[in-house]
């Protein structure tokens, strides 16, 4: 009787000892399986966050900002966007589509040298509708593939209830077809910023800027619930014409670049490449820095006071840039 019950004790610790090496087999392969996940992960170079696929090219597209062309349709679905100045101080607005689809965005607009530089430091399609003739002049030379409506209307449509030409639209989706139409280069390696979810140790409060373009005063106020800043234009909300949602960003970039006027008509000459003083706020604090670029085919990169590259939080970024005609403010000053 006694061996039975030997065997028995014997055979429930055999049991035992299989359950537990089972459920920690079970444990080890869902942690290896987490942490596969986990580096299999595939990020927005763009905006750190995390993307299903990389796509075939970036996408840059001249946006009008005529008065006549707001509210502007898709920015919000935008990685990356420019404000320019431009002749008759009217801003224009670049916007940088990469990890998510628009189903409309615009108004689209013409072209000028230093708005295709935005799209050739990443070899982007530049997406533009008509241009200078300086802008003609550079896009003849092929430093960057680009689409221009005036040709290509097919990947285009116009919006019947605005005026030409602040009426024009196109969408991820035409531009995804014209790629693949056209034969454009793709399987583009893009250069990723630094991310980082903590905001920078040395930095000062900066719950608001004001940025005073020759034609309308842009600001951004920090809302803490969200985290991000939220977009004014002359006091008012800039409100997405798409999804009636207010523009926001993780990060407000203030980059100061120098220009002169070429002609008659005011058009500029930008100089993007080179260095200069730069701005970031994120989380509700600025700190002040610098941004560089080597050449028109290199990415332009940001850098604090004691030359380490920003970190940036992961989201969409606002890239104002001002000539010595726009003028700043920041809280303190």
């Amino acid at each position: 009787m006694l061996k039975i019950k030997n065997k028995m004790f014997l055979c429930f610790v055999l049991i035992l000892a299989m359950c537990f090496f089972v459920a920690c087999s079970k444990e080890n392969e869902k942690g290896q399986s987490e942490n596969n996940a986990e580096v299999n992960k595939i990020y927005n170079p763009f905006t750190g966050l995390v993307v299903e696929k990389m796509p075939a090219k970036p996408l840059v597209v001249s946006i009008d900002n005529n008065p006549d062309a707001r509210p502007q349709t898709g920015l919000s679905q935008a990685d990356i966007i420019y404000e320019i100045p431009a002749e008759g101080g009217i801003s224009r607005y670049v916007a940088v589509f990469y990890g998510q689809k628009a189903d409309v965005i615009g108004p689209v607009r013409s072209s000028r040298p230093y708005i295709i530089d935005v799209a050739r430091q990443w070899d982007a399609l530049f997406v533009h509708a008509g241009g200078s003739n300086d802008a003609y002049v550079y896009l003849k030379k092929n430093v960057v593939d680009y689409l221009d409506e005036i040709y290509n209307s097919k990947y285009f449509w116009r919006d019947k209830s605005r005026e030409a030409p602040h009426n024009l639209y196109t969408s991820t989706a035409l531009l995804a077809e014209a790629i693949a139409d056209k034969g454009y280069k793709t399987g583009v390696e893009v250069e990723a910023y630094v991310w980082s979810e903590e905001a920078p140790a040395f930095a000062e409060p900066a719950a608001w800027v004001k940025i005073y373009y020759p034609s309308a005063k842009v600001e951004y106020e920090y809302d803490e619930a969200s985290g991000l800043y939220l977009r004014y234009l002359k006091g008012d909300p800039c409100l997405d014409k798409g999804d009636g949602e207010q523009w926001k960003a993780a990060n407000v970039v203030v980059q100061r670049v120098s220009s002169k006027v070429l002609d008659s008509e005011g058009r500029l000459e930008i100089n993007l490449v080179g260095s200069g003083k730069a701005w970031l706020l994120r989380d509700g604090v600025v700190q002040e820095g610098t941004w560089k670029r080597t050449s028109p085919d290199s990415m332009t990169r940001y850098y604090d006071s004691n030359g380490n590259e920003w970190s940036l939080k992961p989201g969409q970024t606002w890239i104002q840039m001002i000539d010595q005609s726009v003028k700043f403010t920041l809280p303190g000053e």
